[in-house]
């Protein structure tokens, strides 16, 4: 589970809107502008920095992997419409194949389109893996 941190912060901050990253970005880079002109302590941006990681992974957790515990998934699936991107975990429940579709990304920009690419084909690689390793652990 622990190796999928990094891709949880990744996925909980592709999941919300470009202009809240930036603002919490922005507070981020203030505290420690602040620290370094000597206004406020070394612990205030570190405070900052641990709590936006803390949030993001959260929101990465609840979003994309807990749905994978809740549910029998049988496979990840990624598609990508331009400009949407879909992430569709492939459910068994009851013998039938049924599609829970996780939140869609609209990247716009094309940089911004290849990262939130490659971080939901990261995301839908660490998905079928921890489905994997779920199932392992069951059948033991």
């Amino acid at each position: 589970m622990f190796r999928f941190i990094l891709i949880m912060i990744l996925a909980g901050r592709l999941r919300h809107n470009r202009v809240l990253v930036l603002c919490i970005d922005v507070v981020t880079a203030l505290a420690v502008w602040g620290t370094i002109s000597g206004l406020n302590n070394w612990y205030v941006p570190v405070c900052i920095f641990v709590a936006s990681i803390f949030v993001f992974t959260v929101i990465g957790y609840r979003n994309y992997f807990l749905p994978i515990r809740q549910h029998k998934v049988e496979s990840v699936r990624i598609f990508r419409n331009s400009p949407f991107i879909y992430l569709t975990l492939m459910i068994n429940q009851q013998g039938e194949q049924h599609a829970y579709s996780l939140p869609v990304k609209t990247p716009f920009g094309t940089v911004y389109q290849f990262y939130a690419l490659y971080v939901y084909m990261k995301l839908a690689d660490c998905l079928s893996q921890y489905a994997r390793n779920l199932k392992q652990r069951k059948a033991q």
